[in-house]
C-alpha cells in the first residue's frame, strides 16, 4: 500500500472479534479509496479528451472565420458599389439593405467564432448586471423549450451599476446554465438569483441535477491543471470562462 497498491487486504478481517471488525473496516476503507481513485482517473481521461476536442474546435473556428471573412469583405464592397451606381428608380435597390443586413449578421457570427477561439481582453465599464444575467437566462431558456426544465431568475432591482464586461460575464453565466441543463437528466429546475453583499454583487446558480462526489470536487482543480499542463491549447472554452471570472479591474 505504501507504493500505491490498493489491491491489498488484511487477512485477519475474517476473525469474529474486535480485531476482525477493525480489519473489515480497514478493507472497506481501502476498497472505497480504490473506487475513488478509479473515478478520478476516469474523470482525468474525460477532461483530457474534452481538452483536445475543444482545442480542435478552436483551431477550426479560427480558420473557418478567416476563410469566410475575406470573400465576405469583397461581397460587402461589391454591394456598396452597386448601391452607389444603381439608378434611384431601379427595382434592384430594394434588396440591397436586406443583403447588407445579412452580411452584417454573418460578420457578427464570425466575430463570435473568433472570440471563442481567441479570447479578447475584458472591457470593464459600469453596466446593469441584472440585464447581463437576464440575457444569459433568456438564451438558456431557448435550450429547454421542449424539456421539463424550469429556469427561474430573481434579480436585485436595487443593485447599482456594476463595473464588469457584460459580454464576457454573460458568457460565463450562460456556460454555467448550460452545464446545469446537461446535469439534469429528466425534470428539474435551475435557480438564478442576484443580491448585494456589502460592496459586492453576488450571482448564485443552483440546479437540481446530479452533483459531483465530494472527493471529485476536491480533486477537480488538480485534474484540470494537469490537463492544462499536458495540452496548453486545450480546454480553451473552460479556461476562458474560468479566466474571465478571475480577472479583476
Amino acid at each position: 500500500m505504501r507504493e500505491g497498491d490498493l489491491s491489498a487486504r488484511v487477512k485477519f478481517a475474517k476473525r469474529n472479534d474486535d480485531v476482525g471488525q477493525l480489519g473489515r473496516q480497514f478493507n472497506e476503507m481501502i476498497q472505497q479509496l480504490a473506487e475513488n481513485r478509479a473515478e478520478i482517473e476516469r474523470l482525468h481521461q474525460f477532461e483530457m479528451a474534452r481538452a483536445e476536442h475543444f482545442a480542435t474546435i478552436g483551431e477550426l473556428a479560427a480558420g473557418l472565420a478567416h476563410e469566410i471573412r475575406n470573400p465576405l469583405a469583397g461581397i460587402a464592397g461589391v454591394v456598396e458599389v452597386m448601391g452607389r451606381e444603381l439608378p434611384q428608380e431601379s427595382s434592384s435597390r430594394g434588396v440591397l439593405p436586406e443583403v447588407q443586413s445579412e452580411i452584417q449578421h454573418i460578420q457578427a457570427i464570425l466575430n463570435d467564432l473568433l472570440a471563442y477561439a481567441r479570447p479578447r481582453p475584458p472591457e470593464f465599464h459600469p453596466a446593469d448586471l441584472n440585464a447581463t444575467v437576464e440575457q444569459a437566462v433568456f438564451l438558456a431558456r431557448q435550450q429547454v423549450r421542449t424539456k421539463p426544465i424550469e429556469i427561474t431568475l430573481a434579480p436585485e432591482k436595487r443593485l447599482p451599476r456594476i463595473m464588469h464586461d457584460p459580454v464576457q460575464i454573460q458568457q460565463v453565466i450562460l456556460n454555467l446554465l448550460l452545464n446545469g441543463i446537461q446535469a439534469i437528466q429528466k425534470q428539474g429546475k435551475i435557480e438564478v438569483a442576484l443580491w448585494q453583499d456589502g460592496e459586492c454583487a453576488v450571482v448564485r446558480i443552483r440546479d437540481t441535477g446530479k452533483g459531483i462526489a465530494r472527493l471529485l470536487v476536491e480533486n477537480f482543480q488538480a485534474v484540470f491543471h494537469h490537463a492544462k499542463r499536458r495540452n496548453r491549447a486545450g480546454a480553451f472554452v473552460r479556461e476562458r470562462h474560468r479566466g474571465v471570472a478571475q480577472r479583476k479591474d
